[in-house]
């Protein structure tokens, strides 16, 4: 289970009634959503350096007079290791960022007898 899924179980929607209960969840998911985004940017700084670590093996290879089949080797190991691995990560990461900024936008302007039906089904999708 993700965390936004307990996030949002947790606050029972069912029973808000007050803007207090409101703004309380609305903080939860916007501290939430801010730990998304820091693992966002620390998986790209890591795609990066990556890639850059990469880059640089296979010219230090060329220099080196290398055969072909070995920067073969090593550009299949990261491109098709690491950089796959790290997309798909970041993939992840960011839907969950997603979500988690249509519920916050969901509940901070739609009245929450509206939202609350929206929220249940995303549940469902996400359970």
């Amino acid at each position: 289970m993700s965390k936004l899924v307990s996030i949002l179980r947790e606050a029972d929607l069912n029973q808000m009634s007050s803007s207090d209960s409101t703004a309380s969840l609305v903080k939860n998911l916007e501290t939430h959503r801010n730990q998304l985004l820091i693992w966002c940017l620390l998986i790209s700084l890591a795609l990066i350096i990556v890639i850059g670590f990469g880059a640089f093996g296979m010219w230090h290879q060329l220099v080196d007079g290398s055969s072909a089949d070995q920067i073969k080797a090593w550009s299949g190991s990261i491109g098709l290791g690491v950089s796959a691995f790290l997309l798909e990560f970041l993939r992840r990461v960011w839907i969950q960022w997603t979500r988690t900024s249509l519920v916050i936008m969901l509940i901070k302007d739609a009245p929450i007898k509206l939202a609350t039906p929206v929220v249940h089904k995303l549940l469902d999708k996400l359970d």
